[in-house]
């Protein structure tokens, strides 16, 4: 478990998403991959105080990995005053197919996707329905 190194490759954002986009093998990725519940519970108590670009790579790492904190990390970033963050928690959620997203965040994703992506409302609605079925 490198916590640290870990945390300094979320940090470097450029890095993170140009190897996101590039490489097979991100550094923050491979390093989460080896977390045992010790580091994914050290890892929650920190994360909520990184800036939204580390919680931005945070989301990848959950996405790509399927974390066991997954769930209820995405939810939490789901409500997130950055709507950026917002998005992509709510994508990380509905590509890994997680049940239980909050019927209290509907109005909100459904707010925010209409307003970024200016889908037809027949799109949404399988956006909402991806997220109900899990």
């Amino acid at each position: 478990m490198s916590l640290p190194a870990f945390d300094a490759a979320l940090s470097d954002h450029a890095a993170f998403w140009s190897q996101h986009g590039e490489e097979p093998e991100v550094f923050g990725i491979e390093l989460a991959r080896a977390f045992d519940a010790v580091a994914w519970a050290a890892v929650d108590a920190f994360w909520r105080a990184r800036p939204v670009p580390w919680r931005r790579c945070l989301v990848a790492c959950l996405e790509e990995l399927g974390a066991p904190p997954a769930r209820a990390w995405l939810v939490e970033m789901a409500a997130d005053p950055d709507e950026g963050l917002a998005l992509a928690a709510v994508e990380a959620f509905r590509a890994l197919r997680l049940s239980g997203f909050p019927a209290a965040l509907v109005p909100r994703v459904r707010a925010l996707w209409a307003a970024r992506y200016r889908f037809s409302a027949t799109q949404l609605e399988e956006v909402l329905a991806d997220l109900a079925r899990g």
